[in-house]
């Protein structure tokens, strides 16, 4: 609800300020406007996408390479582990949401250019082969560029606590940098009109 999503944008502004003043000098310009244009507008449009929640599901929120289990040699399960959410973290919202923080945050950006729309073409059949229906490919890919947006709230999120901030700068930064050419890769300031 309207509540639960701007705690979860809120807890991110708070680390806004300090972020840009540790690294804003560093990025271009046209990179500021669009992170001011996300954080202005942004939460808004996730707000709308609830609309009356049925497209909604359970996610896990922080799918990175160290919370998947999967087999190397086998097509046996794969586990995603350490679900551990904050108070102010979303846990119900779009599905495609876990695909965007795992391609975004944790792929160069030439793996996630070349493999993005094939993976989500393939996550479409299967949501479609599993019964979900009224949610085009169309639909999906506009999901998964909200969510591309969305990711800038995580390294904002690393710089609200001053110690975090310094000691998880390695991290944070990464995620920053390849979430804003994500960004304009992907034309996402389209959706915040």
């Amino acid at each position: 609800d309207r509540g639960k999503i701007e705690k979860y944008v809120g807890f991110a502004e708070g680390g806004l300020a300090p972020m840009l003043d540790e690294v804003g000098a560093d990025l271009p310009q046209n990179w500021l406007a669009l992170i001011h244009r996300i954080f202005e507008a942004h939460c808004e449009k996730m707000i709308e996408r609830v609309g009356d929640g049925k497209d909604l599901t359970f996610i896990h929120g922080d799918l990175n390479p160290g919370n998947i289990l999967s087999p190397m040699m086998t097509l046996d399960r794969t586990y995603l582990i350490d679900h551990q959410p904050f108070d102010q973290s979303l846990t119900i919202w779009l599905g495609v949401s876990d695909l965007a923080y795992m391609m975004v945050h944790w792929w160069d950006t030439d793996m996630r250019k070349g493999w993005e729309k094939p993976l989500l073409e393939n996550y479409h059949r299967h949501l479609l082969r599993l019964g979900v229906r009224d949610y085009t490919f169309a639909q999906l890919w506009d999901d998964y560029r909200l969510c591309a947006m969305q990711s800038l709230y995580v390294p904002a999120s690393w710089c609200v606590n001053p110690i975090e901030r310094k000691e998880a700068k390695w991290l944070w930064w990464s995620q920053l940098q390849k979430t804003m050419v994500a960004c304009v890769d992907l034309k996402c300031v389209e959706l915040l009109q």
